[in-house]
């Protein structure tokens, strides 16, 4: 992956920043919080690995942030490696979304939550196609059951797409990315209606890996839930596992890391999801 990503970028287009550090890193966190630059940004403290190769995320802190444009995302970028200095570190270099596709998003969202809550299956749906390295193994689930469940958890989403899969309902080839979005789609649906939300996304364009090693990306994800019980739910939604074979057929690969966001510029989240407080508000009301 590009390791010199902004010396290419063009000067008025945001930048995504991924840092992921292995240890406590509060100076870096301080540095984030109070920096006009690092809008929006949110921070959080990995708790488990529901899909990747161990039961325990390979850092310990997470902050996200988007700059508004390459001069000043350099400079930052040189301001979290100065920070980070003995201490393994991984950074992620990512083109935001469109603003009018955030906007869309925005506006599907708000719609979604007004709808009732989809139908859940009992238990844990089976998941007879969810083999290889895009899915959750028997363990990483298990470990995910024995977290408290009435917390709200920010769930950041790594993703390689397949250069080509295998459409599940024709069988003909299809470009991984467009199987992928497939299944991004219809989980955006199912999720929101559930209290959930997409706070950020973008695609990744480059790396800069110290100590940390997370391999290539194509695309970064973070969705907040107002509560671990709201994603076993989502596991529960038989929509939502009709789709997942899409998933499965464009993605070559993928992290889901459960976190809890510690800080943000969106006052909102450290402690509850926006949604979760709206819910509450119109119950009461």
């Amino acid at each position: 992956m590009n390791r010199n990503a902004l010396d290419r970028w063009p000067e008025a287009q945001p930048v995504g920043l991924l840092m992921l550090t292995g240890a406590e890193d509060r100076a870096l966190s301080e540095m984030i919080a109070a920096d006009p630059r690092a809008i929006p940004f949110w921070s959080a403290t990995s708790e488990n690995m529901l899909v990747g190769p161990m039961l325990d995320a390979p850092f310990e802190r997470m902050h996200m942030i988007e700059v508004a444009n390459a001069a000043d995302a350099r400079a930052l970028v040189a301001d979290l490696e100065h920070l980070a200095q003995g201490t393994p570190s991984s950074l992620l270099i990512a083109k935001p979304i469109p603003k009018r596709v955030k906007r869309v998003l925005a506006a599907a969202s708000f719609l979604l939550h007004k709808l009732p809550a989809p139908s859940l299956a009992a238990a844990l749906l089976d998941f007879p196609h969810a083999l290889g390295d895009a899915n959750p193994t028997a363990e990483q689930l298990q470990r995910f059951t024995e977290e408290r469940m009435d917390t709200p958890i920010l769930v950041l989403n790594l993703n390689l797409h397949k250069n080509m899969g295998v459409h599940p309902e024709t069988g003909r080839p299809a470009p991984g990315r467009e199987l992928a979005n497939v299944y991004f789609r219809r989980g955006i649906s199912t999720f929101s209606r559930l209290g959930a939300r997409m706070v950020w996304a973008g695609s990744c364009q480059g790396a800069r890996t110290d100590g940390i090693e997370t391999g290539e990306w194509d695309q970064i994800g973070l969705v907040l839930y107002p509560s671990r019980q709201a994603f076993a739910d989502l596991l529960r939604v038989p929509k939502y596992a009709a789709s997942a074979p899409f998933r499965d057929a464009g993605l070559e690969r993928s992290w889901v890391v459960q976190c809890r966001v510690t800080a943000s510029s969106v006052a909102c989240d450290v402690a509850t999801s926006f949604t979760r407080r709206q819910r509450a508000e119109r119950l009461d009301g």
